[in-house]
């Protein structure tokens, strides 16, 4: 798997409440609340993202704090143990998206087994005071299936305020040995090429203004019947990429999580039969 080309963004953020430059946090950086003027002043505050782990302990609680201090997402490994910055792995997918640890159900559910942690740190203690869990199970309906869907767990673990959750969707084609493409403009193995097939799109999850999970469940179009494997092909291999908008109004940060999904495999068929998730996947590192 290569690459994912460089291509500008569209995915498009719902928000009630306008953001300062300054309160965004990426994977790649993050932009700390100015600090006040008089040494008395309240804290400073600074989001997390962490993948990953068992969300608490010790070594959970320090990659929490230097998440926010560097504005890198911490990761976890299962093999080592340890959490290591995003921004230090290798990826083979656009902006660090990356899959989090989770286990292949059936050909057709996957599941997150360790939560994505999004957050607010109060600086210069580091205490955190809010923070969110969000894990997702991936689903389709198998055979002729031409949609993914994300079923979302919400679990608002410190803090009492509202949040908003927008979640971004952007399908992407595996390809091995060259630069991966996105599912609305693909260039086949044999040189063929479609265009305008999936379109990116943000749905709203979780509601600011109530505090409600409105739309727990995103669906995604990832084109089984439009995109069929080119001659000579045995299949397709395309996944999805969500990206987390967190948003904590009362601190003054968005935290923004970019998760890779489990690869599905489009066979060759006639009838576009068979369709169901990869026995493997691509992760992202």
């Amino acid at each position: 798997m290569g690459t994912l080309r460089s291509r500008r963004r569209r995915l498009r953020v719902i928000a009630l409440v306008a953001l300062p430059a300054a309160a965004v946090m990426t994977l790649a950086s993050t932009a700390h609340a100015a600090a006040a003027n008089s040494p008395a002043a309240k804290p400073r505050y600074a989001g997390f993202v962490v993948i990953g782990g068992p969300a608490h302990g010790a070594a959970w609680k320090a990659a929490v704090r230097e998440s926010a201090r560097t504005g890198t997402t911490e990761v976890f490994n299962a093999k080592t143990g340890k959490y290591a910055p995003e921004s230090a792995r290798t990826l083979s997918t656009a902006s660090g998206y990356h899959l989090p640890e989770g286990t292949r159900r059936t050909d057709y559910l996957w599941v997150q087994n360790t939560p994505t942690a999004l957050g607010v740190v109060a600086q210069p203690d580091g205490d955190i005071v809010a923070q969110v869990n969000i894990k997702i199970r991936e689903s389709i309906t198998g055979n002729t299936s031409d949609y993914w869907k994300y079923d979302f767990t919400l679990d608002q673990v410190v803090g009492d305020d509202l949040w908003k959750l927008d979640v971004g969707y952007e399908c992407a084609v595996n390809e091995t040995g060259r630069p991966d493409d996105y599912c609305q403009d693909i260039t086949y193995p044999d040189g063929s090429q479609e265009t305008g097939l999936t379109p990116p799109s943000t749905q709203e999850v979780h509601d600011l203004a109530v505090g409600n999970t409105v739309n727990a469940a995103v669906s995604g179009f990832f084109g089984t019947h439009s995109t069929p494997p080119p001659s000579g092909s045995k299949r397709v291999v395309k996944f999805a990429m969500l990206t987390e908008f967190a948003e904590f109004p009362d601190y003054g940060v968005t935290d923004i999580g970019r998760i890779r999904m489990f690869d599905v495999c489009v066979p060759n068929k006639v009838t576009f039969s068979n369709v169901k998730l990869c026995q493997y996947s691509g992760t992202g590192n």
